[in-house]
């Protein structure tokens, strides 16, 4: 028969294993758990930090660099959506323009290296107008858009 009681050194080489296995485990699992889910039901939607640009063919013409021109050009704008998927980005547009908002789009790149269009509307000169068109796009899509700084 085994003797039932281990020696001191081989319960402590047991409890270390054991704790080196909880901690790795706690370091993968951790951030597993509590980064936000990859695929949200299908939704293609991935919220970007920066600011909208204005894309290429929705520029205006180049202006002085004065503090007047500067304040005609910034201002707020309402953040839509970024889209990885072109049908999805179109019906939105199509939506957004049949109900007379002048919707823009800008290429931009998600924070997970994914090419990505950015669906916003503006820029509009005050914070006011930026959020009742951000409470009309709630009631138009079912989600309010982020009204946001915008400068050049």
């Amino acid at each position: 028969m085994q003797n039932s009681t281990a020696s001191p050194q081989y319960q402590l080489k047991h409890r270390l294993v054991g704790a080196v296995i909880l901690v790795a485990a706690a370091v993968w699992l951790i951030p597993l758990l509590l980064s936000p889910p990859a695929d949200r039901g299908g939704a293609d939607k991935t919220p970007i930090n920066a600011a909208p640009q204005i894309a290429p063919e929705a520029a205006a013409p180049a202006a002085e660099h004065s503090s007047e021109s500067r304040a005609a050009v910034d201002g707020w704008t309402v953040r839509v959506g970024t889209y990885t998927h072109a049908d999805n980005r179109a019906a939105v547009l199509a939506k957004l323009r049949a109900n007379g908002l002048d919707a823009r789009q800008t290429r931009v790149q998600t924070e997970a290296g994914v090419a990505a269009m950015r669906v916003w509307l503006g820029p509009y000169a005050d914070e006011k107008t930026a959020r009742q068109t951000s409470a009309r796009l709630q009631k138009l899509l079912g989600e309010a858009g982020y009204v946001v700084e915008y400068s050049r």
